[in-house]
């Protein structure tokens, strides 16, 4: 059993822990995912300001884009607000053949990096510059299957 000053300490270090997380790269965040905010759980009309991450239900971490900071909303979750969040790719994805991207709807695409998705590997054709909503099967603009 942990003393009132055991816990008190936990609670301060973990507080310093997410003030950490703030400046982590995208491929740091996900090491430590469980230190950014719980989007069911930031209440409707909290500041979301720019670069901010924010851990959703599906497991993904989203980025508040650059220019996008505003009050949370509750029809506006990361999932399906490609216009105001990224989704960050998992870590340690690269994007090669070898190492292709889990596609996430609402990503932003990058001209020859690997995606894969339901099992599937495509090849990006084009850049998007927009998250892009669909399976990569159905984006033929944007991605061509693999074929091996």
């Amino acid at each position: 059993m942990l003393t009132e000053k055991a816990k008190s300490r936990m609670k301060e270090m973990l507080s310093q822990a997410k003030i950490s997380a703030a400046g982590n790269t995208d491929e740091q965040a996900y090491a430590v995912k469980s230190l950014y905010a719980y989007w069911p759980d930031i209440p409707v009309g909290t500041r979301l300001e720019e670069g901010k991450i924010v851990l959703h239900s599906d497991g993904i971490l989203y980025k508040v884009k650059e220019g996008k900071a505003h009050d949370k909303q509750a029809i506006w979750s990361p999932d399906v607000s490609a216009s105001i969040f990224s989704p960050i790719p998992k870590s340690g994805e690269s994007g090669t053949k070898d190492n292709p991207i889990t596609w996430v709807e609402g990503m932003e695409t990058e001209e020859g990096k690997y995606y894969t998705d339901a099992g599937e590997l495509y090849i990006c054709i084009e850049s998007s510059e927009i998250g892009l909503y669909g399976q990569p099967k159905d984006l033929a603009r944007y991605f061509s299957p693999v074929v091996e």
